[in-house]
């Protein structure tokens, strides 16, 4: 034995087992495909607007019901999703024939790296951005998305917080 190593005795903090209840979150939706739409721009954009709104709409109902932080980052991100900018960038993709599901997913991708290659605060909310991107998606195929998403959401912020 060096002069650097010690030996420890007693009963170590983790032994690799968990007891407790578990929250999963839901896995990714799968990247949507490349296919041409077969609807009119009008009636993509009408699916993409209404997705994008009532997601906007349930972020903030659950921000409510929250309150606190939860409700700071829910309503921060109901803001990304009301965004103009973005809707201006899902309207062009789906003006040059991308469905809306494509559309939301291209718009939210590239807004997720371009907060990601700003760095600092920007980085940080990067996975929250690509995870909003996935919730319209998920409303659009008639699906809910889970409540944990809405906790792990806050508590990567929170977290973010506490260690600044």
């Amino acid at each position: 034995m060096t002069s650097a190593e010690h030996i420890l005795t007693g009963t170590g903090v983790g032994r690799g087992l968990v007891v407790g209840s578990v929250r999963r979150m839901p896995d990714p939706l799968p990247e949507p495909p490349l296919t041409p739409s077969t609807l009119t721009p009008a009636a993509e954009l009408t699916r993409a607007t209404a997705a994008l709104s009532a997601t906007a709409e349930d972020l903030r109902e659950r921000g409510l019901a929250a309150g606190g932080v939860a409700k700071e980052v829910l309503d921060a991100l109901a803001l990304m999703a009301d965004d103009t900018m973005l809707l201006n960038n899902v309207t062009t993709r789906i003006d040059g024939g991308g469905t809306a599901e494509r559309s939301v997913f291209e718009a939210f991708a590239e807004f997720a790296a371009m907060m990601e290659s700003a760095g600092g605060y920007m980085a940080v909310v990067t996975s929250e951005a690509r995870i909003l991107g996935g919730l319209p998606r998920r409303r659009g195929a008639g699906s809910d998305w889970c409540t944990c998403r809405a906790a792990a959401l806050s508590g990567s912020r929170s977290a973010w917080r506490r260690r600044r």
